[in-house]
């Protein structure tokens, strides 16, 4: 848990798949050996526009190289079973990964219903 009173929190933010699902999963594991309070493991998606053009760069790189939604969630669970402290998750993976302990859920779209409450 993040706790302010003494310093301020390291939030890191990662595209998976980008350069490579492999390098996202070692910098993730270096990043929270390092002292990473919050991992955001985000989602490359086709239309970042509000992220900015760093990470849409990212994201356009991420899915060239073909990561897909699935591939992240797995990633997610090998993360979360090697270093239990890992703490932050994008939504798409609530419904497989119950154990994870937060929840952020951006602007949501979808093209078919989805019940992101089990």
């Amino acid at each position: 848990m993040i706790q302010f009173s003494r310093r301020p929190g390291l939030v890191v933010y990662l595209t998976c798949g980008d350069p490579t699902l492999e390098t996202t999963h070692e910098v993730a594991l270096a990043a929270i050996d390092a002292g990473a309070d919050v991992l955001e493991l985000g989602v490359p998606f086709s239309d970042p526009i509000a992220d900015g053009p760093v990470i849409q760069r990212a994201s356009e790189r991420a899915l060239a190289h073909g990561t897909t939604l699935e591939q992240v969630l797995q990633l997610g669970g090998e993360l979360r079973r090697q270093r239990p402290n890992l703490v932050w998750r994008n939504f798409a993976a609530l419904q497989r990964q119950p154990a994870w302990t937060a929840l952020w859920l951006p602007t949501l779209r979808s093209k078919k219903p989805m019940n992101i409450c089990g």
